[in-house]
């Protein structure tokens, strides 16, 4: 007897436009606070109607996030706005502050194919930074998961108790950063926010944006790049780009 095996790119297809269906439904209606921390101009054609929808590749990497989110919120995110602007912070806990019970600490979960090796937070704290400002808070926590953990060195690595940990290449592994954001920097990122929501929402057209206004690694994902968009020229760097790693929380 054998076993017959045939690829079945009909069942492919169904697959990927089931997930689709699931989760890529109901973004936000108007400006978000995400587009105010990415790419200037792929928010104003966002916002205008005009990006495509995922390609299946981006949908099976996005699937990683959204099952990360599914298995991890105690509940489903809440919409919010704050003077029109929409976010979605994953959760809000209380920061179990005894001088301030009030006190409030938004979360939001991560899921990425860097390396765990450093604390490589890139523009999430931004992203953070900016639910903190609309929670009267300045702390937050990322949950991240990365897919395929520590690679690009195989050192033992000692953790704060003493004890040596070898790193299994390519074994995922989880993080929680804990984030305290300076007062006046945060007020500082509240007026950059602002400047970039006028701009976006004052253009005309695309080219009144500056090509400037984004990260330089974004186009080679984007839609539009070498289409709508040159693409090219970003020099936007993280607003909270400068880090010091505290002793870890046991």
């Amino acid at each position: 007897m054998v076993l017959k095996v045939r690829r079945n790119r009909k069942a492919e297809r169904e697959l990927i436009e089931r997930i689709r269906e699931k989760n890529t439904k109901g973004r936000d209606p108007g400006i978000s606070l995400t587009d105010l921390v990415y790419c200037s101009r792929k928010s104003y054609l966002r916002l205008k109607g005009e990006t495509p929808p995922p390609d299946d590749d981006a949908i099976l990497t996005f699937s990683f996030g959204w099952a990360m989110h599914w298995l991890s919120e105690r509940g489903p995110e809440k919409r919010k706005q704050i003077e029109g602007l929409w976010y979605s912070p994953d959760e809000i806990d209380l920061a179990l502050d005894p001088e301030n019970p009030e006190k409030k600490i938004v979360v939001d979960f991560k899921g990425t194919r860097k390396s765990s090796a450093k604390a490589d937070l890139g523009a999430w704290p931004d992203q953070l930074g900016g639910y903190a400002l609309a929670e009267g808070t300045n702390l937050a926590r990322l949950q991240t998961l990365y897919y395929v953990g520590q690679y690009g060195g195989k050192s033992p690595v000692t953790k704060s108790d003493g004890t040596v940990e070898i790193p299994t290449p390519f074994s995922p592994q989880h993080r929680a950063w804990d984030l305290e954001y300076d007062e006046a920097e945060l007020q500082g990122w509240g007026r950059e926010l602002g400047r970039r929501r006028r701009m976006i929402e004052g253009a005309k057209k695309l080219e009144d944006i500056p090509l400037s206004e984004h990260f330089d690694w974004e186009c080679k994902y984007c839609p539009h790049w070498g289409n709508k968009c040159p693409g090219g020229g970003g020099e936007r760097l993280p607003w909270f780009g400068a880090i010091e790693t505290q002793e870890d929380i046991p």
